[in-house]
């Protein structure tokens, strides 16, 4: 029998109808097909990023995001990979938009089994032509965000939605975020969209200095106002005149210095180390911290008012695990950027590597996954970054949460038994999130709730004492 077209490679299917989902496995399996279902535009393009599909059967009628949206957003991660439109009634107009817009082709509800498989094959094979033909050519370039900015998760975007709204004002602004996940990027990016724009930027690093020097340094002093002040110097909010002044981390600032800082903040004037006269300033203030500045007032380490002159617009970043749909983009994005400037091959990032990275807990955030890359950039030779590239800590760590994630049913276990105990699995490993454990497991959440019910009550037949499976 020869090999059917394509045979082995991975069609991803992004249809919020399990119906569908049932069917197209179906159809594609029997044709040697590796089939991965999806239900909604986010969790397919997510899905893009880790598994990089050999093609992609793609609904047009979506909740949440559209199919439009979805094609913009698979184009932009990967412009190889064939996506073939899914449409109903009514909706062949928004098709050939969708060709427009870099579609392969599109199939018509109800279809013919023998058209659409017609239709996958003329894809695969035209993907494997275009694939051959540049062999050893590495993925189009990463787009940068907002301002350098990279990600495309919720989250992330939920960020880039606050710089717009804040940019536009000269409120003071609190950054808040664990070390690492990019406090001073979003405070330049929130001045590069102001109407300061075009005058200064200064940061000031409140842990790198004692107290008595980020005074001056602040503040600026007069000539003979301690020894060695042999002439007059302007501070850091003189020099940020009609811009933006980055106060970082300033957790790290000392009480006495942040009652002369609440004082600049109410009047818009600073006190030179050694003058006489005030001076006016017109200075916008963001301020960084990676700690809970709440927990500090009550230390008595942080002064409550000043907290809430500084806290008029809250910016908190999230951590790379909690944005972990950016992983893949980042990662990709680093290994470019690091390779153009050493001058290094072009590299390429193996599914196995990718998973691991994926699986880590990153720490150190996005700092950490930049370092690995750059390392890898500098120790590598080119060609495909496999595990054995990466760190042993992310390799160990990424087979032990990939060993919790399996559970082991035994050949001859009863197939009401197996599906108990993969739901209830699910459902530990998303922390009783029934939505995504739903999603998880490719079923309605209708279905789910279903088959929890039918297990609760199987369990309280045989054993009245035994908790439901809420």
């Amino acid at each position: 029998m020869n090999a059917q077209p394509g045979a082995s490679a991975c069609v991803l299917v992004i249809d919020d109808e399990t119906g569908m989902h049932s069917l197209l496995t179906d159809i594609l399996g029997a044709r040697g097909f590796g089939v991965r279902c999806v239900g909604s535009g986010e969790e397919g393009v997510s899905a893009v990023r880790t598994c990089r599909p050999a093609l992609v059967l793609l609904d047009l009628q979506l909740p949440g995001m559209n199919g439009i949206e979805v094609l913009r957003q698979i184009r932009e991660l990967d412009r190889r990979i064939p996506v073939i439109m899914i449409t109903g009634y009514g909706t062949i107009e928004t098709a050939v938009q969708a060709i427009k817009l870099g579609a392969y082709d599109y199939i018509a509800k109800p279809f013919r089994v023998n058209e659409l498989v017609a239709t996958v094959d003329r894809a695969i094979q035209s993907s494997d032509k275009n694939s051959r033909d540049a062999e050893h050519t590495p993925p189009p370039p990463v787009t940068e965000g907002v301002c350098g900015i990279i990600g495309t998760s919720p989250a992330m975007r939920t960020v880039f939605e606050c710089i717009r709204k804040v940019a536009q004002s000269s409120s003071t602004v609190l950054i808040q975020g664990a070390s690492g996940t990019g406090k001073e990027l979003v405070a330049r990016a929130i001045h590069a969209q102001s109407a300061r724009k075009a005058h200064p930027f200064i940061a000031v690093n409140c842990a790198a200095l004692p107290e008595g020097l980020l005074e001056s340094e602040m503040f600026g002093y007069e000539k003979g106002a301690f020894t060695g002040a042999y002439a007059k110097k302007e501070g850091k909010f003189e020099l940020a005149s009609g811009g933006t002044l980055l106060l970082d981390e300033i957790s790290e600032m000392g009480v006495n210095l942040q009652a002369k800082l609440l004082r600049v903040l109410q009047e818009r004037e600073i006190d030179r180390v050694g003058g006489r006269k005030t001076v006016k300033v017109d200075v916008r203030i963001i301020a960084t911290t990676n700690r809970d500045l709440q927990r500090m007032i009550l230390d008595g380490k942080f002064r409550e008012d000043l907290y809430y002159r500084l806290n008029v617009v809250n910016v908190r970043l999230p951590t790379l695990v909690e944005r972990a749909e950016d992983i893949p983009v980042l990662a990709r994005f680093f290994l470019e950027r690091y390779a153009r400037e050493n001058n290094r091959p072009a590299l390429l990032l193996s599914d196995q590597a990718m998973e691991l990275l994926c699986r880590y807990s990153w720490p150190g955030n996005v700092r950490e996954l930049q370092h690995v890359m750059e390392r890898i950039v500098v120790m590598s030779d080119g060609g495909t970054v496999t595990p054995e590239h990466l760190p042993l800590n992310i390799v160990s760590l990424g087979r032990e949460q990939a060993e919790r994630d399996r559970i082991v049913i035994k050949v001859g276990t009863p197939v009401e038994e197996a599906e108990r105990q993969l739901l209830l699995a699910t459902l530990q490993k998303t922390e009783g999130d029934k939505k995504r454990a739903a999603q998880m497991l490719k079923m309605s959440l209708r279905s789910f709730n279903a088959k929890l019910e039918k297990i609760g009550s199987r369990l309280a037949s045989a054993d009245p004492s035994t908790p439901h499976p809420e």
